[in-house]
């Protein structure tokens, strides 16, 4: 297929099943690398366990039987979104490619990499600066009377909504 064939091809706009079926494709993907990563964080559980404690400096506590589980299951789920993030931008970036005739490669590269940037600075920002000063204020409610028992669950939630 000669140069300007390919183009042309490139040109046509795709039917509507076509682009159903490209969004699907890039989704699995998606869903693959959030799995893997997910998978990756289940082995590295122990020192994604002391990373996220390490803020609150305390020990935390499960109620529920099947607690435990639970957070480790989330806390690695937590781990492998994060990793996922600029995965799902370049393929958001990807998919979006035809609508920009002049979007480039190098401009997709460029565009990745301030997004990974921006995130990576952001989760750092909540994770150094917001979860220890809003976990020193709100542990400054405590007396002698009333004392905090965190359970897994709830720091976790904590965690995330900060991180998001």
């Amino acid at each position: 297929m000669t140069k300007t064939q390919k183009r042309n091809l490139e040109d046509t706009p795709k039917t509507f099943h076509e682009h159903i079926n490209e969004l699907r494709s890039r989704l699995i993907f998606i869903v693959l690398f959030l799995l893997l990563f997910t998978v990756i964080g289940f082995y590295n559980y122990d020192l994604l366990l002391k990373i996220v404690i390490s803020p609150v400096n305390q020990t935390l506590y499960y109620t529920a039987p099947s607690g435990g589980l639970q957070f480790q299951l989330e806390l690695c789920l937590l781990f492998g979104a994060i990793i996922t993030i600029p995965f799902v931008i370049l393929q958001m970036l990807l998919y979006i490619r035809p609508l920009f005739k002049t979007l480039t490669i190098s401009q997709i590269a460029f565009y990745l990499s301030f997004s990974v940037v921006l995130v990576g600075l952001g989760i750092s920002f909540a994770y150094f600066v917001c979860i220890p000063s809003s976990l020193y204020f709100l542990n400054s409610f405590s007396n002698s009377e009333i004392k905090s028992l965190l359970t897994a669950q709830e720091y976790l939630n904590f965690l995330i909504l900060f991180i998001v």
